[in-house]
């Protein structure tokens, strides 16, 4: 997948970027939270194949590996 990455529109914690070929748009935000830091995923023109509970837990799966990840590398 290629990606093109908004600077102009991030904030000091957010990472825009596109999908070219779906339009889809995906927002991560990180913000500090007790213990760590809070990660926010908001995806906007999610084609319909991507709507499905498959597609969420694979999501989800990623998520929870980034944590799993970062947990044993502090």
């Amino acid at each position: 997948m290629t990606a093109r990455l908004h600077g102009d529109e991030l904030t000091p914690h957010e990472l825009v970027f596109d999908e070219p070929c779906t339009g889809l748009r995906t927002t991560v935000t990180l913000r500090p939270a007790p213990g760590g830091t809070d990660l926010t995923v908001h995806q906007k023109r999610l084609p319909p194949e991507l709507r499905t509970t498959q597609a969420a837990d694979g999501l989800a799966g990623i998520l929870d590996a980034l944590a799993t990840h970062l947990m044993e590398t502090r």
